[in-house]
């Protein structure tokens, strides 16, 4: 059952200038400048108060970016390969994914500068963004699923888990050790999760 939208204009106008900020955030990040709180707000328009009790602190703010950038790519991928379908259309996107994230170099300088904040937030049960990409992975599993195109050994969840800590695993290493993150290996290891229905 789909989430009732709110109704109350207080609620909707509050929703909106959220948006705003989460928005201003995202440009930030993107043009590689430091996210805190305190002058989001007052960019925005805001209080501090206000903006501290929308995101709770810088750490929840740059999750908070991570993910949603995250949801993006994910999109950015899936219409990508919109016109494949099993094994190839769920293996196109996370590659592409993974690509994305170790050709960034923003996100390599923020992981060079300050590795063990960045991999709590993004590879660790303290924030939800590896739950995040987890629930994504599913997604996709579970449409081919539906769709007749795969066969996996284990439930939906199971197999998204591994093929998500997989990824990490060669992306992480890869961009800490300051070494070019090994695709096709990666791809190689994920690839026997799915059985194609031919």
């Amino acid at each position: 059952m789909a989430a009732e939208l709110p109704t109350d204009p207080r609620i909707i106008r509050r929703e909106r200038e959220r948006a705003v900020l989460l928005d201003m955030a995202k440009m930030r990040w993107r043009d590689g400048e430091p996210l805190d709180i305190s002058s989001l707000a007052v960019a925005g328009g805001q209080s501090r108060a206000t903006a501290y009790r929308w995101f709770g602190d810088n750490d929840q703010l740059l999750a908070e970016v991570l993910r949603s950038r995250t949801d993006d790519l994910f999109e950015t991928a899936r219409k990508r390969h919109a016109g494949e379908e099993g094994a190839p259309r769920i293996i196109g996107v996370l590659r592409d994914y993974i690509q994305h994230v170790a050709a960034s170099s923003r996100f390599k300088e923020l992981l060079d500068r300050d590795p063990q904040r960045v991999m709590t937030i993004v590879a660790s049960g303290a924030f939800p963004n590896q739950m995040h990409v987890i629930s994504l992975v599913q997604t996709l599993v579970e449409e081919e699923l539906d769709s007749g195109t795969i066969a996996v050994s284990g439930d939906a969840y199971t197999v998204a888990c591994a093929m998500a800590r997989i990824s990490e695993a060669f992306l992480y290493a890869g961009v800490l050790a300051g070494e070019q993150v090994d695709l096709d290996a990666a791809i190689a290891t994920i690839r026997p999760l799915l059985l194609s229905r031919e």
